[in-house]
């Protein structure tokens, strides 16, 4: 028996020692591949998102969501923020500004982009462009949102908003077409999205996303080699910008191009039966935004740079809504190369809905003050 022990001992030992030595000789050499993979690892605060959402009270119709319960708090907690907002009379986000049906309301609908989570109520890009506009703003945004969503709670909320003229759709380039293929097959697998088998996603999940254990290069090695030995090409699967800028999926973006379309022909039949003028604001996504971090995420996903096209999103939205004489603002090229405008999680920062107000504010303004088309 204390020979046997022995033995695991010296075979435990020895596999430390060849491992660590292994691990010593990648990081000498450092492929650039491999550095960018660890590097996307960021350890458990970048990968956890907020939570909070889960408990907010909330109004329902036929069991679907259609506001926030007026007059609460809403709590976001994530380890780069904890924050408290608070809910209107209207049951949307609270800008800071008590809005009256004295005037027509503008409501904006979002996701959590622009609902602002991880920012103070006073912070989101709606608040600010409500203050510099002079506008009576409403931030209806809400986390998980999609177009479908909003034309649902436009529905059944147009007559209690007082009939408003116009409404802002916000179009977050991130995730917004992974949303709309989503929802249109709620029971299907998500497109072109290769799944790793479970006995490899677990200890994935847990080794790699929950411990420092992901920065290693050896275990990284090891783990792509096993997921590619298992049919399993690694993808950004927590960006899902890249199932959109990704050139090869070419299935998902004629499902994103299909649904989008279908989406806005019925933003088009409720526009004209409610008698409202939609226009479109963009929020970029963190890896438009950031082209060394969008490098480092190409890196790290084996993608070449002809392999992305990184405004994709923003383009497909522009040509889908021009025949409609719909009008689009997008401040991508304004908010280029600006460090801090994102956490590390992906939503914006307070500074990154200040750069996006001070982009957009103009453009914006004029688009809601022009006559209808």
């Amino acid at each position: 028996m204390a020979r046997a022990l022995k033995r695991a001992a010296a075979v435990v030992l020895g596999t430390a020692f060849a491992i660590s030595l292994a691990e010593i000789a990648l990081r000498v050499r450092d492929p650039e591949w491999l550095r960018a993979r660890t590097g996307a690892v960021e350890g458990p605060a970048s990968r956890e998102k907020f939570t909070g959402d889960q408990d907010w009270p909330i109004v329902e119709v036929n069991d679907a969501f259609v506001a926030f319960q007026p007059g609460v708090t809403l709590e976001m907690r994530n380890p780069e923020y904890r924050v408290v907002g608070h809910s209107d009379r209207w049951g949307g986000r609270s800008t800071g500004i008590d809005v009256t049906s004295s005037s027509p309301l503008i409501p904006f609908l979002g996701d959590s982009q622009t609902f602002g989570v991880g920012v103070a109520d006073d912070q989101t890009f709606v608040s600010l462009l409500a203050r510099r506009l002079d506008h009576p703003f409403l931030n209806l945004g809400v986390p998980g949102a999609s177009l479908r969503d909003h034309l649902r709670i436009i529905a059944n909320r147009h007559e209690a908003l007082g009939r408003p003229r116009a409404y802002v759709f916000v179009f977050y380039a991130g995730n917004d077409l992974s949303d709309l293929v989503n929802d249109s097959a709620l029971d299907a697998p998500r497109a072109n999205a290769s799944q790793p088998p479970w006995f490899l996603a677990v200890p994935n999940d847990v080794i790699f996303h929950r411990t420092p254990l992901g920065r290693s290069h050896v275990l990284q090695l090891v783990k792509l080699g096993l997921l590619g030995a298992f049919g399993h090409v690694p993808t950004a699967q927590e960006d899902q910008l890249f199932e959109s800028v990704d050139v090869h999926r070419v299935e998902f973006r004629a499902q994103a191009t299909r649904e989008l379309q279908r989406q806005l022909d019925l933003l088009g039949e409720l526009a004209v039966r409610l008698r409202f003028r939609p226009v479109f604001l963009v929020v970029p996504d963190r890896y438009q935004v950031s082209p060394a971090l969008l490098e480092r995420a190409r890196r790290a996903y084996w993608l070449g740079r002809a392999e992305i096209d990184v405004r994709f999103p923003n383009r497909l939205l522009r040509d889908a809504l021009a025949p409609r004489s719909v009008p689009v603002v997008d401040p991508l090229d304004c908010m280029m190369n600006r460090d801090g405008l994102y956490y590390r999680e992906g939503h914006m920062t307070a500074e990154g809905h200040r750069a996006l107000a001070d982009c957009v504010a103009a453009e914006l303004d004029t688009a809601l003050n022009a006559p209808p088309r």
